[in-house]
């Protein structure tokens, strides 16, 4: 069990390498007019999933938890490393009871985008 968990986080390394490339290249590209997302009104499952989500921001990245923000990015603004991001894609997967493939763990670059994908895979 030991040898799978060495297995995915080395495999998930790459992942984060492409993740941090990628997510450098989306960073550089200036938004001046971008308009936030609408404020919705969340459901019960939505409010465990960001509480539970956040408690694992905080464990993992050492930030306060008024540092957590959904647009927050994982490697700028949580100053995450590639070994943060792989052991949180294992909590994640962990605490949630999922599974969270390689091509999509390259796309969880923000905290909203883990908050969106959790809640979508549990509903």
């Amino acid at each position: 069990m030991r040898t799978n968990s060495i297995i995915r986080a080395t495999l998930m390394t790459s992942v984060f390498l492409a993740a941090c490339s990628r997510s450098s290249q989306i960073s550089e590209i200036k938004q001046p007019n971008a308009t936030p997302r609408p404020s919705v009104e969340k459901d019960a499952l939505r409010t465990k999933v960001e509480e539970k989500l956040n408690e694992m921001f905080v464990d993992q990245f050492g930030v306060d938890r008024n540092g957590i923000r959904p647009d927050a990015r994982l490697f700028e603004d949580l100053k995450g490393d590639e070994l943060d991001f792989v052991e949180m894609i294992l909590r994640v997967e962990e605490g949630f009871d999922i599974t969270i493939p390689d091509d999509d763990a390259r796309k969880l670059t923000r905290v909203r985008d883990f908050y969106d994908y959790v809640e979508k895979r549990l509903r």
